[in-house]
């Protein structure tokens, strides 16, 4: 019993970890961590939304695009020839401007709920440190103590 239940914990964790490999190097998929609320209840603050890109959206499709420098996710409340009006499901307006159509990432195909804050932390400075120099760090010292003992 106690097997199957690590077995199952590894494979909760191993399986967005994963996901996140693929989806990094299948060519027309991404996938971003949710920062806002503006999209709650259908994508929470703090998930992981993977996206696929496509030639067309519809109304009602959730789209990721840049704006302004930042990635954005909301739906698609209309469409025009020239883009796409969006807004939050959270929010009481569409959002000011057009999504010109150049500017979208991707349709989201799913979400992983609270994935995205490991997401965020191992992306950030500390968190690269921690994942990677940490590690990388008590690595060359286990190293060094073995060679030590060799000489």
């Amino acid at each position: 019993m106690r097997k199957r239940v690590r077995l199952a914990a590894v494979a909760l964790v191993l399986t967005p970890v994963a996901a996140q490999v693929a989806f990094a190097l299948l060519p027309g998929f991404a996938s971003y961590a949710v920062a806002s609320g503006s999209m709650e209840p259908t994508v929470d603050r703090g998930s992981v939304v993977y996206v696929r890109a496509t030639d067309e959206y519809a109304t009602g499709d959730v789209l990721t695009y840049v704006r302004g420098g930042r990635v954005v996710t909301h739906r698609v409340v209309e469409t025009t020839p020239e883009g796409y009006v969006t807004k939050g499901d959270a929010n009481d307006e569409p959002d000011d401007g057009l999504v010109e159509r150049n500017r979208v990432v991707g349709e989201v195909i799913a979400s992983v709920p609270l994935y995205g804050y490991p997401v965020a932390f191992a992306q950030s400075g500390v968190g690269r440190v921690a994942l990677v120099g940490v590690p990388a760090a008590a690595l060359l010292v286990v190293e060094i103590r073995r060679l030590r003992r060799i000489w």
